[in-house]
């Protein structure tokens, strides 16, 4: 014998579940700075326990490379990216750029390149405040280029702004894209 609620149950998971599938052309994808890996001079990096990757120096920049993985769609194009950190310099913003490789390029360097697009600044340093950017590629005249992989490089500033004595570093706390189905 059913039990009286399993039909009631079963219809409000359908209604709970297709719409999803409806909007489901969509995903965001969020990431900790911890994931990035640092390009030179790793001995000034600092990974802290807020998931955030941080430039320690006083004295010079820190180039990192972040990971993004897309889905196996080849559809797949990133419409939104956020980023959250601070810059620890009174002078100069955190820069971070969205890269796409060509799958196809047939030599090495510039040649790899299908794409790069430079996100909001997240401001220099007048307070220790974490910043969040969002950068919006819906009408950037950018395509994906035969699909091929995104990384997002940041530039994080050397630290010379401090606030009772302690020096506020630059740091890249997380970064989220937004992917879209062309389909």
């Amino acid at each position: 014998m059913k039990q009286p609620f399993t039909g009631i149950a079963a219809l409000l998971t359908a209604l709970l579940i297709v719409p999803g599938m409806t909007y489901g052309d969509t995903d965001w994808k969020t990431y900790p700075g911890t994931l990035c890996q640092v390009h030179r001079n790793p001995s000034i990096a600092e990974y802290d326990a807020f998931g955030g990757i941080c430039n320690k120096s006083m004295t010079e920049d820190l180039a990192i490379l972040c990971p993004l993985v897309r889905d196996m769609s080849q559809s797949r194009f990133p419409i939104l990216i956020r980023h959250s950190g601070r810059s620890g310099n009174t002078g100069k913003a955190m820069l971070c750029t969205l890269r796409n490789m060509k799958r196809t390029a047939a030599n090495s360097g510039g040649a790899m390149g299908g794409f790069s697009k430079d996100l909001k600044p997240i401001s220099s340093a007048k307070s220790e405040g974490i910043q969040t950017q969002e950068t919006d590629f819906k009408n950037s005249g950018i395509d994906s280029h035969d699909f091929g992989s995104h990384v997002l490089t940041c530039l994080l500033p050397k630290s010379n702004f401090s606030n009772n004595k302690q020096q506020i570093t630059s740091c890249l706390y997380s970064y989220s894209i937004q992917e879209w189905d062309g389909k």
